[in-house]
């Protein structure tokens, strides 16, 4: 009876929660003829950075939205919007995309669109980001969900709170993810992860692995190369590893099969199967 009537408060309680409503919109664009890449920094809410062939301009989308009924603070928040999209002396993009924090009732939903060509260099502090089809990305994302795929080349993340998906790169992955899940899956190149705390699950790696896994269970399949995995807490499950495979474990059960050798230098606790 307990369970029933918190579960009736949570759905009265979100059933109660304003719908978002949107404030303003508008649209601007950039010339992207010699610029190399795109730096873009937003503060709350969702980001899209979508590479498109043959684009000539960067195009910016933004839609700001409030989660109060009324508008009677609207154009306040607005004036203390902060927005500049401009070409630097460096040949990237600027592009920048901020509501004073104080303002914790608005958010700005920001899609860009770039030439598949350039990098992107991204900083996000909360909200969803998504990344796609772009020449290669450094992202540093404080909260929220992430999902990046389709980069030519090296991808690097530094990844706060939320879960994360990383998919198809044609280069180098280097993650240093604080907390939440992550799902890593087709890399041309080596995988390098520090991870704080959520499970991991990494398939299809071209090259050598290393991982230092705080906590949660860890799954790794498909890998070119050496994997060496540092796991304080949880289970590791590895399998169809070309090369030689070194674990520390502090506890959790290990499993491994097709791999070309294992080896084992410590490990504090939990059963361990080898086939």
């Amino acid at each position: 009876m307990t369970r029933i009537c918190a579960l009736l408060s949570t759905l009265l309680f979100a059933a109660c929660l304003p719908e978002p409503r949107l404030v303003d919109s508008f649209d601007d664009a950039l010339p992207a003829e010699s610029l190399w890449g795109l730096d873009v920094v937003v503060g709350a809410g969702d980001l899209r950075v979508i590479g498109e062939e043959e684009l000539p301009d960067i195009l910016v989308s933004v839609r700001v939205y409030s989660v109060l009924s009324d508008c009677n603070h609207d154009e306040d928040a607005l004036a203390d919007m902060s927005y500049e999209l401009y070409a630097a002396d460096d040949g990237a993009a600027r592009l920048w995309v901020d509501i004073d924090p104080e303002r914790f009732d608005y958010y700005a939903d920001v899609e860009v669109r770039v030439p598949a060509a350039m990098a992107a260099i991204v900083r996000d502090g909360s909200g969803d980001v998504w990344v796609e089809n772009v020449a290669a990305l450094e992202l540093d994302d404080e909260t929220g969900d992430a999902q990046i795929e389709r980069i030519a080349g090296d991808v690097k993340v530094q990844d706060g709170t939320g879960d994360l998906l990383i998919l198809d790169v044609g280069g180098a992955v280097t993650l240093d993810d604080g907390g939440g899940d992550a799902q890593i899956r087709d890399i041309a190149g080596p995988l390098q992860v520090i991870d704080g705390g959520g499970d991991l699950w990494m398939e299809g790696i071209g090259a050598a692995v290393r991982v230092e896994d705080a906590g949660g269970d860890l799954m790794l399949r498909e890998v070119q190369g050496d994997a060496a995995l540092w796991d304080s807490s949880g289970d590791i499950d590895v399998a169809h590893v070309s090369g030689t495979v070194t674990i520390r474990d502090g506890s959790g059960d290990i499993r491994a099969s097709d791999v070309g050798d294992l080896e084992i230098i410590e490990d504090d606790g939990g059963d361990v199967w080898w086939e």
